[in-house]
């Protein structure tokens, strides 16, 4: 009887070993796929930031050739007015550096929807400087800036040349994706709605066509007329609403 009882304790043992097996195995088997999960998961999410890290690089470089290559902007030359002069990239005309020099205003001569910009250029012998684009060299609102740099050369109008250093500072972000969204849709003449994000206020005025964001601002570039919009800060869904040459942003 006794060695009865002893036998049966011992099949029960093993059955609640086999059990508890079973049920740390299983256990085991969930934490491996959560594990395994968590790990493909992040890994996308890092390759996906990798991607737009370069991605904004990229954008960033091509963009600043294609701005030193467009006699509109400061190269020597103009395709508007006609002159004769051969577009070198990189050779700018100070009268041009004179003329947009600290306007605090997003220039129209090259489109970008992707992001904002200042451009810095220094006559390395002469040490003086001109700042294009926006004026602020670290605004707060930027949520990435990217800084690139490529030598230059700054023509005067008794035709010398002066060795120069020519930088662009790239804003990334929320308010530079809201900004050219508008622009896209300015330049298509269609409607558009998404979500947006900001951490300030923005007003935007159309008399005098100046962007505020908290206590910053500037003059943004639109190729058509946009009416006057606020936006409290906060996520808020946007409709653009482009009719002719006119938007209107909606919230």
């Amino acid at each position: 009887m006794i060695l009865k009882d002893i036998l049966v304790v011992r099949i029960k043992s093993k059955s609640g070993l086999a059990m508890i097996n079973k049920t740390l195995f299983a256990i085991f088997l969930v934490l491996f796929v959560f594990f395994m999960f968590f790990t493909v998961t992040k890994s996308r999410v890092e390759n996906k930031s990798e991607k737009l890290y370069f991605d904004q690089y990229e954008f960033t470089n091509k963009f600043l050739l294609s701005f030193l290559s467009n006699p509109n902007c400061l190269s020597i030359g103009s395709e508007i007015n006609g002159e004769k002069h051969t577009t070198v990239q990189g050779v700018l005309d100070v009268r041009k550096l004179n003329k947009f020099d600290r306007d605090n205003e997003d220039m129209w001569c090259v489109e970008n929807f992707d992001f904002l910009y200042s451009v810095n250029v220094l006559d390395t012998q002469n040490k003086k400087t001109w700042r294009l684009g926006i004026l602020n060299p670290d605004p707060f609102w930027s949520e990435r800036t990217i800084g690139v740099s490529l030598p230059g050369i700054v023509r005067y109008e008794d035709g010398t040349g002066h060795l120069a250093q020519i930088g662009m500072n790239a804003y990334f972000g929320e308010i530079a994706k809201f900004i050219g969204e508008i622009k896209r849709s300015c330049l298509l003449k269609r409607k558009n709605n998404f979500e947006f994000n900001t951490k300030y206020k923005i007003k935007y005025s159309s008399e005098n066509n100046l962007l505020n964001i908290d206590t910053d601002n500037f003059y943004p570039y639109f190729s058509c007329h946009v009416n006057d919009f606020e936006i409290e800060k906060g996520t808020h869904p946007v409709f653009l609403s482009a009719k002719e040459e006119n938007v209107s942003v909606l919230i």
